[in-house]
């Protein structure tokens, strides 16, 4: 339950040469999909890497040995955002009539609920991220400082001439390259939720989407006092029982205009603010325990005492069920 139990990072290793068991190891990874090799030819499947363990962000280095195309229904979608760039070879996505190119100097995001093919060149050696589609939502709705409701959906092309791209790809590799060594930054407590929201927010910062005009909007003003204060306030008393009208009084002013201050900032109520943040935070120990058994007692200890409407509220943030959520992340270690 709490962070020095919680597992760092776990390493992922497979190679096969089945279709099946490199279906079957992807499925893990990114979600369900298909696997199609070109007639005659031999797969030689190896994957290597790491799952983070507070965000459940898998980083590793992915060939297939054989001319492959893999293909993803909207109506069983990806559990992750795929983001992968090759080392060598190429690896060309169609999406609807559009059809994007991937080399070493072109990275794929590859979102989790469209209808689409990849096709990958058999001496394709590539860098593969997946994100959690759940954290890749708490990080933008982190961000914009209020709910998401409409997926994420980024452009498919991410171009190293860009200077942000170049550099998240570097840290990646370097994260990558080194999470196989004992003692790396990985095994301290307290750093491994930090790099993955980075990487997280990093992306979402650079890389084009249907929210980036609205990131760009916000842009940097920093919150003032007042509602900073509140906001600290309600996030460190967020397992006790709060007196959230005792807090906002607190700050100094009417209670109507904190309010609206903070609505105006955060796009929440003082109220909605910390339920939102309770959510994130118990979804979170759901993530890093993957156990349906643990369910109850998160949920208590993130102030909800009535399991069914948390269930409820649970699924309306995210989208599917807390026991779900669990079994997903349980089936990826």
């Amino acid at each position: 339950m709490n962070e020095q139990n919680s597992v760092l990072h776990h390493r992922l290793c497979g190679a096969f040469t089945d279709v099946s068991g490199a279906q079957d190891w992807m499925r893990r990874v990114c979600g369900p999909h298909d696997l199609m090799v070109q007639p005659g030819r031999s797969l030689r499947f190896v994957h290597a890497g790491d799952r983070l363990g507070a965000l459940s962000t898998a980083i590793g280095c992915i060939e297939y040995g054989a001319d492959v195309r893999i293909g993803i229904n909207d109506s069983r979608p990806l559990d992750s955002y795929s983001i992968s760039l090759p080392l060598m070879g190429d690896q060309e996505l169609r999406l609807g009539s559009a059809v994007f190119g991937s080399d070493p100097e072109h990275g794929l995001i590859i979102d989790p609920s469209a209808y689409q093919e990849l096709s990958i060149s058999g001496d394709c050696r590539k860098l593969l991220v997946a994100v959690d589609r759940g954290a890749m939502r708490t990080a933008l709705e982190q961000m914009l400082g209020r709910p998401v409701h409409s997926a994420i959906t980024f452009e498919p092309s991410m171009a190293l001439d860009q200077g942000a791209a170049l550099t998240w790809w570097r840290w990646v590799r370097l994260l990558w390259e080194d999470m196989g060594h004992n003692g790396n930054l990985m095994h301290y407590n307290g750093l491994a939720q930090g790099v993955e929201t980075s990487l997280i927010r990093g992306l979402l910062s650079f890389q084009p989407h249907n929210y980036s005009a609205e990131l760009a909007r916000q842009g940097s003003p920093e919150l003032p006092r007042h509602v900073e204060n509140l906001k600290s306030a309600l996030m460190a008393r967020a397992r006790e029982e709060v007196d959230v009208d005792a807090l906002v009084s607190a700050q100094g002013l009417s209670p109507r205009r904190m309010v609206a201050d903070f609505r105006t900032h955060l796009g929440l109520t003082p109220m909605q603010f910390l339920r939102q943040h309770r959510l994130q935070q118990a979804r979170l120990d759901i993530v890093r325990n993957a156990s349906t058994r643990y369910i109850s007692e998160i949920a208590l200890a993130w102030g909800f005492s009535h399991l069914g409407r948390f269930a409820e509220a649970y699924r309306e943030a995210f989208g599917e069920s807390p026991s779900a959520t669990a079994e997903r992340h349980r089936a990826k270690s």
